[in-house]
């Protein structure tokens, strides 16, 4: 009688995704969920909703568009983010028609001084956004500067004390900043009437202009007693005999408020409000500690969070949430 001694086969099985004792693991970029020991389906491991449609950047630096209850979720991780409201009434830049001077998009305005000549370049997309190519060339007579409004003065409502971020992609497609002596994101204070109260200056970013798109941003609280308004600008510093041949690329443009800048959010006629995003775990455990990896390589850590309760959009530090282990 031949006899056969069967054991097991160890060893082929692979191991699983998720970090050994782990309750509950999610896998944004690759979708892929685990709760109690088990793989199991998105549907079964959170809910999900936001009541408006929003942008998130992939690691190429492109914004993909995302529609109303879709999770933003692209190769760098899940954006979630409060809701805000662009103030800004017109960031695509519509009503843009190229020439010198050309037609500025509706509702921006710019003065140029110094004797330089300005025109209104291409208009298109880059990068997901929507462009305007402003340019300036010529000899300045002056020592003098351009300053470009992107609302009129009395089209963003504001009040002493509040706390605002302005934002916007800027890069250089053509020619040269050797003769330009500096640029910055201003914020100007306006009163009821619409007359300038104070100006509140940003740093100096001419150096970090390249051709490639960047987003560069300032936070400024109001200070000046009687703003009833604000008005975000770009200021273009350069001086007497001064030879200036540059094109600015602008996109993106936005005015929230609050002390950081959060995904863009296209406006064309009025301002416009992106909605929160809401999503709750479907956690083994009434009450839960987590710790999640962001985009950044950073760690963020969530302690006692209820089951029930939608994740906290602060703790992650405006970092695109890769994984979540718990």
């Amino acid at each position: 009688m031949l006899g056969l001694a069967l054991s097991p086969v160890s060893g082929n099985r692979p191991a699983p995704w998720w970090p050994n004792g782990a309750l509950y693991a999610a896998d944004f970029t690759g979708w892929r969920f685990m709760r109690a020991g088990q793989g199991v389906p998105a549907a079964e491991a959170l809910s999900f909703s936001r009541a408006s449609a929003k942008l998130a950047p992939d690691l190429a630096g492109t914004w993909l568009s995302f529609a109303a209850d879709v999770p933003a979720v692209t190769d760098r991780g899940l954006l979630l983010e409060p809701a805000r409201t662009n103030a800004i009434r017109n960031s695509a830049g519509s009503g843009a028609l190229p020439g010198t001077p050309g037609t500025l998009p509706t509702n921006w305005t710019r003065f140029v001084g110094g004797g330089l000549a300005a025109s209104v370049g291409t208009s298109g997309m880059e990068r997901g956004l929507p462009f305007v190519d402003l340019a300036l060339s010529g000899t300045s007579n002056s020592a003098n500067g351009t300053q470009i409004s992107f609302d009129s003065p009395t089209g963003i409502a504001a009040a002493s004390g509040q706390t605002w971020t302005q934002s916007i992609f800027l890069s250089l497609p053509a020619g040269t900043l050797a003769n330009i002596s500096f640029i910055r994101i201003n914020l100007i204070e306006v009163a009821p009437g619409g007359s300038a109260l104070g100006t509140l200056y940003g740093s100096n970013i001419r150096d970090s202009l390249t051709a490639t798109p960047q987003r560069f941003s300032e936070t400024q609280t109001l200070v000046q007693p009687g703003t009833a308004y604000v008005r975000p600008v770009i200021e273009i510093a350069y001086g007497n005999a001064a030879n200036i041949a540059m094109t600015l690329r602008v996109a993106g443009g936005q005015m929230e408020l609050g002390s950081a800048a959060t995904s863009p959010i296209l406006t064309n006629g009025s301002a416009l409000t992106r909605a929160e995003d809401i999503m709750v775990l479907t956690h083994p455990l009434s009450s839960f500690d987590a710790t999640a990896v962001l985009d950044t390589g950073a760690t963020a850590s969530l302690a006692g969070h209820n089951q029930n309760e939608p994740l906290p959009l602060g703790w992650l530090n405006g970092g695109m949430l890769r994984t979540l282990t718990s």
